[in-house]
Parts: C-alpha cells; sequence; structure tokens
C-alpha cells in the first residue's frame, strides 16, 4: 500500500525481482490520541534515506510525518538503560527527580523546591568511576551526559546505510 501511494519510493521497495522487502512493518504503538497510532517500519538503507529525505509518506490518502525511531529504552523504575519498567528487576523505585529510594517522580517532596535536582545515573557513574560530572539535571534530561552517552552508544549500532 506505502508503495502505491509514494511512486517517490516504490521503486526502491519494489524495484527489479522484488517483493516489497524494503520497506516492512516492525510493529505498532498507541498514540495519545486514542483514535491513532504510531507504526515503526523497518527499512533497507536506501529506502531508510529517501523517506526521511522527504519527511512525509502517503498512507491511506493522508500525508504522515516521518521519524527515525531509535531503540533507546530507559526504565522508569530503576532509571537504568536497556530495559523497560515492565522487564525491571530491581526491588526498588528511584525518583527521576532527586536520586531518592523511597518515591516516585510524582510523589517527590523536594520537586518544587530550587537546588533538590539530582541525576541517579552520573550520581553512580561518579562514585563508580571517582569522576566530576555535573548531577543537577533529572535523571532523563536530554541534559544527562550518561543519558547522551547511552543514546549514542545505542544509536551507532543501528545501521543507517550511510557510508563511514
Amino acid at each position: 500500500m506505502i508503495s502505491k501511494q509514494n511512486p517517490e519510493i516504490s521503486h526502491l521497495i519494489e524495484g527489479e525481482g522484488r517483493d516489497g522487502e524494503g520497506l516492512r512493518l516492525r510493529f505498532k504503538r498507541g498514540n495519545r490520541n486514542s483514535n491513532l497510532y504510531n507504526a515503526v517500519f523497518l527499512a533497507e538503507a536506501k529506502v531508510y534515506r529517501k523517506i526521511l529525505d522527504l519527511g512525509r509518506v502517503c498512507v491511506d490518502h493522508q500525508r504522515i510525518t516521518v521519524d527515525s525511531f531509535s531503540p533507546f529504552l530507559q526504565c522508569h523504575k530503576c532509571l537504568q538503560f536497556g530495559h523497560m519498567r515492565s522487564k525491571c528487576t530491581a526491588t526498588e523505585s528511584l525518583c527521576s527527580h532527586c536520586a531518592g529510594s523511597d518515591h516516585q517522580v510524582d510523589k517527590c517532596p523536594v520537586k518544587n523546591e530550587p537546588g533538590s535536582v539530582k541525576c541517579y545515573n552520573c550520581t553512580s557513574h561518579n562514585a563508580r568511576f571517582k569522576s566530576n560530572q555535573d548531577c543537577k539535571h533529572t535523571a532523563n534530561s536530554d541534559k544527562c551526559p550518561r543519558l547522551r552517552a547511552m543514546k549514542d552508544k545505542i544509536n551507532q549500532r543501528v545501521d543507517y546505510g550511510f557510508a563511514p
């Protein structure tokens, strides 16, 4: 269906003896709007680059925005990387705001106090490696150097089809 409604990419998906394997639905996720969903497709490198360049594709005669999907995961229970809360084996929950171990972020007693922000991952990294990284951000903040390093590490494993 996507190749028929998008002539710009149809030759990449179904060209020269291909059977549509250039683009496959991997899974669907719910959306904030219960009438919609987010679809994640697995695409060959050429198809991926072309679709990202276009920025949009037609699906059921609607223009849909395209974005790159990262396989990065961060647990909202233990704040570690590589798994989700549903698969977490940690015995206690941690607060992503203050790094406290007796509550979750929604019940954080110091959430509104200036200077109470403390990143659990950077604090743990500093203790383990005797380093001095800034910890004055939340554990799920884009400012977190540990989070950025893990995202970069995970995204480097993905073959985006770009020449080295």
